[in-house]
């Protein structure tokens, strides 16, 4: 592994302690990582699930809001709506 990458990593596993802890240093740790993926993007593909959920965590805590129950909802066609024209 790179060394960009076992920085991010150290980063990342801070961040979930200050987190868990709920401490002030959490953005700043936030910062350091997008700037340090920033200049390094194959370190991204690099991340585990449980990485990626720790960052994602970070970012609703200092947007304060849930992105997930924010993203838009599909629109889609009730089955009784459709026709024979939308299946093809």
């Amino acid at each position: 592994m790179s060394a960009n990458i076992l920085q991010a990593t150290e980063k990342i596993a801070a961040l979930e302690v200050a987190l868990a802890n709920e401490q002030p240093n959490y953005a700043i740790l936030l910062k350091e990582i997008h700037k340090q993926l920033s200049e390094d993007p194959d370190c991204v593909t690099l991340l585990t699930e449980e990485q990626i959920a720790i960052l994602v965590s970070g970012l609703e805590k200092k947007v304060g809001v849930d992105l997930i129950a924010a993203m838009p909802k599909p629109k889609t066609k009730a089955v009784k709506n459709l026709s024979e024209d939308d299946l093809f």
